[in-house]
């Protein structure tokens, strides 16, 4: 039985995706010691499941279909810059939603109780909806870091875009040495 990477996620627009590109250009021309993500890669994870049985999929999907069902489509605002664990100490950059936070925690929770009848632990953490631009080096001084704390922190107050979340997509996650390779093994739209 093969095991496959699995995770959902919201799809962003190509308008959003263009605007977080020149974000991640700018962050980027810092020379900060960060793994950037390929901006055709760019989304909002709902939930990582990790390796699910291939034979289990199907279920992932139907659970996620009816987790989407109950949502209508929304519209999402990203206008915040930030990281975590905080952007004084950076491990992850990311660009933040603020209107759909909301939706998007629902949306969440709906996904999060349909998956975890399937045996997927239910998230303790409080849903942060973002899209991830990268990720810092294991290794990474943090005087490394200053120049991108620096331009993150001067970026906020921008608003990057909006876009409609129309639904759900369950993707694999196959890790190369060039990074992530994600497939779309299901889209299932808000509303039913």
């Amino acid at each position: 039985m093969a095991r496959i990477r699995t995770f959902v996620a919201v799809e962003i627009s190509e308008e959003l995706r263009r605007a977080a590109k020149r974000v991640l250009g700018e962050f980027s021309a810092t020379q900060a010691p960060v793994r950037w993500v390929d901006p055709g890669q760019f989304h909002v994870t709902l939930k990582f499941l990790g390796d699910v049985d291939d034979s289990q999929i199907y279920a992932v999907c139907a659970a996620v279909r009816n987790a989407a069902a109950q949502m209508e489509p929304f519209v999402a605002t990203c206008d915040c810059v930030g990281a975590f664990p905080k952007l004084e100490s950076p491990r992850t950059v990311w660009l933040g939603i603020s209107e759909g936070t909301e939706q998007f925690r629902e949306l969440h929770q709906q996904l999060d109780t349909r998956l975890s009848k399937l045996g997927f632990p239910h998230e303790q953490r409080q849903f942060a909806p973002h899209i991830t631009l990268g990720r810092v080096d294991r290794d990474g001084q943090r005087a490394a870091l200053q120049p991108l704390v620096d331009t993150m922190s001067a970026a906020q107050g921008r608003e990057f875009g909006q876009f409609l979340v129309t639904g759900c997509v369950v993707y694999s996650s196959e890790l190369t040495p060039r990074g992530p390779v994600y497939t779309p093994l299901g889209k299932l739209p808000l509303g039913g």
